[in-house]
């Protein structure tokens, strides 16, 4: 169990991806707006995560896949960042 401030996180249930808590492929992107992605991130960068964070451990095919079907908010947004 992570303590952040006055929240208690608990850890990823079991089969699920111990990085962002989701049920995913290891080969496609975390979940950016998990909560445990984004506090797990946070603490080591001392930033919130990005799209491009997330899928970072991806081949750049699948990087292109996901950056084709982000919403324009979505990748506003990521080039602001």
């Amino acid at each position: 169990m992570t303590v952040s401030g006055n929240i208690k996180i608990l850890p990823p249930l079991p089969g699920r991806c111990k990085i962002c808590a989701a049920k995913h492929d290891p080969a496609q992107p975390h979940d950016r707006d998990s909560l445990i992605y984004q506090n797990r991130f946070y603490k080591k960068h001392r930033r919130f995560p990005t799209w491009e964070d997330a899928m970072s451990h991806c081949d750049e095919e699948t990087k292109a896949i996901f950056r084709a079907k982000l919403s324009p908010a979505a990748k506003e947004t990521e080039e602001k960042a």
